[in-house]
């Protein structure tokens, strides 16, 4: 039953709006979903720890992180700003815990039990990844003058 004043020509018109609102939210979870994969650190880029560096960390700060072999080992970040080296991204895990492999080059990642080595493939997770950029100054290649202080 119809109300009065009612026009049957209006049931489709009320039927299209909700479905272009749904489609409009679908559109923008899908744009969303996508930039959210974008987001965090890619293949290439790199982190850069400058040798003699002082590290703006707990003086104490280690990860422990697996080789691609899956043996631990550690990366000390003051052992890694005080010898230098560098950290790059060779591949990143497309699943939601964003696993990432790396690879380490530089003079050692530890003093003692767990170095990783001169060089050295090892997987990271986004937060351990973070932690390094943060102790290195962020990610890509120091400016000169960013050395220098002027």
């Amino acid at each position: 039953m119809r109300l009065p004043g009612e026009n049957a020509g209006n049931l489709p018109m009320r039927l299209m709006i909700p479905c272009l609102v749904a489609l409009a939210v679908l559109v923008g979870v899908s744009d969303l979903t996508r930039a959210l994969a974008r987001i965090g650190p890619h293949v290439g880029d790199i982190i850069v720890f400058r040798a003699g560096t002082e590290p703006v960390t707990a003086p104490d700060a280690r990860l422990i992180v697996r080789r691609a072999d899956g043996r631990p080992c550690v990366l000390d970040i003051p052992v890694l700003l005080r010898g230098g080296g560098s950290l790059v991204i060779e591949q990143r895990d497309p699943t939601p815990d964003r696993v990432y492999r790396a690879h380490w080059s530089g003079v050692r990642t530890a003093d003692s039990f767990g170095d990783c080595g001169a060089a050295a493939d090892v997987v990271l997770t986004r937060t351990d990844l973070g932690m390094l950029s943060v102790a290195a100054g962020g990610f890509g290649i120091p400016r000169p003058w960013a050395a220098t202080g002027s």
